[in-house]
C-alpha cells in the first residue's frame, strides 16, 4: 500500500510539474506574441505619426508657397489694372482735334469733272463722295454728273503743290484711270475690303443708283462683274440708298425704307435676306451704313429719321439707338480704335461723337 500511494504521489508529482512547464510555455508564448503585436503597433504608429509629420510638413510649405503666389498674384493684379487703367485713359479718352495747322494742297482736280455734262447743267456738277481704297494705292469719286473716276497716285515722290487760295491753276494735276457712267444718281458706293492692286480680281467696288440694282464693278476695266438685285411687294427692282461690305467681304449690307437686305456676295442675283425695322426702331430710309473695325460683329446704320441705330452682323439684331441728329443722318463712321462713332446730318454743321453709347457733341466751324 505505502509503496502504490508513493508511486502515485510521485505520479501526481510529475503531472504538476508538466502542467507547470506547459502553463510556462504558454505565457512565454503570449509574452512574445504580445511583444511583437506590440513592437507591430509600434511600428504602425511611428509610421503614422512620421506619414502625419510629413503631411503637415508639406501642408506648410503649401501654404507658405499659397501665400508667396497670392502675394505675387496680388502684385500683378495691381499691375494689371495700372495697365488697364492706362489703356482705358488711352483708348476711351476723347481724341484731340486741331484745326488749326492749315493744310496743304497736293492735287488739284478740276476741269476733267466737266467733260461729260450737259449744257444746261454745266455749273451744277459737284462731286458727291470720295473714298479711299482699302490699300490707299487710289481713291475713288462720284459725282452728280453720274460717273465714277478711279484715280491712281503717282509712283514718284513729287508732289504738286500750291496754296489753297490759288486760283491760277490751269490743268488737273493728272487725269482719272478710270472712268464710268451709271446712267443715273448715284446713291451710294463702296470699296470691297479685301481690295488689293497686286491681286486685280480683287479690285471691284459695290454701287447703288437710282431705280437700279446694286452693282458690282471692275475698278481696273470698268466691266460690270455682276448685280444685287432687290424687290419690292410689286415684284418691282427696288433701288438700295446705300451700300457696304462685312469686313471680310463675304457679305454685302444694302439699306432701303424700313429695312435693310444682306446679299451673299458669291451669289448675285435676287437672293437675299431681309430684315425690316420694327416699330421701336429705326423707321427711315437707311441712308449709310458703317462697320466697326474692331468689334467684328458690330455695325451702325444711319437714318433720315434722324437716329443711328447699332445692329449685331450675324441677325441684324437693333441693340442701341442713338438720338442726337437734327437732321437725317447721312454719314456715319466709326474711329479707327473702333470705340467712337461719328455721324453727320443733313443741314447740320455738327459731327456727333458717342462713345460707349454715350452721345456728346462736337462743333465743327462752317
Amino acid at each position: 500500500m505505502v509503496a502504490e500511494e508513493s508511486e502515485l504521489l510521485a505520479v501526481d508529482d510529475r503531472l504538476q510539474g508538466l502542467q507547470e512547464a506547459q502553463l510556462d510555455r504558454e505565457v512565454r508564448v503570449n509574452a512574445l506574441l504580445y511583444s511583437e503585436k506590440c513592437e507591430q503597433e509600434e511600428h504602425q504608429l511611428e509610421t503614422e505619426t512620421s506619414a502625419y509629420v510629413h503631411s503637415y510638413m508639406e501642408g506648410e510649405a503649401i501654404t507658405q508657397t499659397q501665400a508667396v503666389l497670392e502675394e505675387q498674384a496680388e502684385g500683378i493684379y495691381q499691375e494689371g489694372m495700372q495697365e488697364e487703367g492706362d489703356l482705358y485713359q488711352y483708348y476711351y479718352s476723347w481724341p484731340v482735334l486741331n484745326f488749326e495747322e492749315v493744310p496743304e494742297r497736293l492735287y488739284h482736280f478740276h476741269h476733267q469733272f466737266k467733260a461729260h455734262l450737259k449744257k444746261s447743267v454745266s455749273k451744277n456738277n459737284f462731286l458727291k463722295g470720295a473714298k479711299w481704297s482699302p490699300d490707299g494705292s487710289c481713291f475713288l469719286t462720284s459725282s452728280e454728273d453720274c460717273y465714277f473716276r478711279v484715280f491712281d497716285l503717282p509712283s514718284d515722290s513729287d508732289c504738286y503743290s500750291c496754296t489753297l487760295d490759288d486760283s491760277s491753276i490751269q490743268e488737273d494735276s493728272f487725269s482719272s484711270n478710270l472712268e464710268l457712267c451709271e446712267g443715273e444718281s448715284i446713291y451710294d458706293f463702296c470699296w470691297y475690303p479685301c481690295m488689293s492692286a497686286s491681286v486685280p480680281v480683287t479690285c471691284v467696288f459695290a454701287a447703288t443708283t437710282r431705280d437700279h440694282p446694286v452693282h458690282l464693278w471692275d475698278a481696273i476695266t470698268g466691266q460690270l462683274r455682276c448685280s444685287y438685285r432687290a424687290y419690292d411687294a410689286m415684284d418691282e427692282i427696288t433701288a438700295a440708298y446705300s451700300v457696304a461690305f462685312d469686313a471680310s467681304g463675304a457679305r454685302l449690307f444694302c439699306g432701303y425704307n424700313k429695312a435693310i437686305r444682306v446679299f451673299d456676295t458669291s451669289r448675285p442675283g435676287r437672293e437675299f435676306k431681309q430684315y425690316s425695322n420694327t416699330k421701336d426702331g429705326q423707321k427711315g430710309i437707311i441712308s449709310c451704313l458703317a462697320f466697326n473695325p474692331c468689334n467684328m460683329g458690330v455695325f451702325a446704320a444711319g437714318s433720315y429719321d434722324r437716329t443711328t441705330g447699332v445692329y449685331t452682323e450675324d441677325n441684324v439684331e437693333l441693340l442701341y439707338v442713338l438720338h442726337g441728329q437734327e437732321g437725317g443722318v447721312t454719314q456715319v463712321q466709326f474711329s479707327k480704335d473702333g470705340n467712337y462713332l461719328y455721324t453727320g446730318g443733313r443741314k447740320v454743321i455738327s459731327v456727333i461723337m458717342s462713345s460707349n453709347l454715350c452721345t456728346a457733341y462736337c462743333k465743327i466751324k462752317p
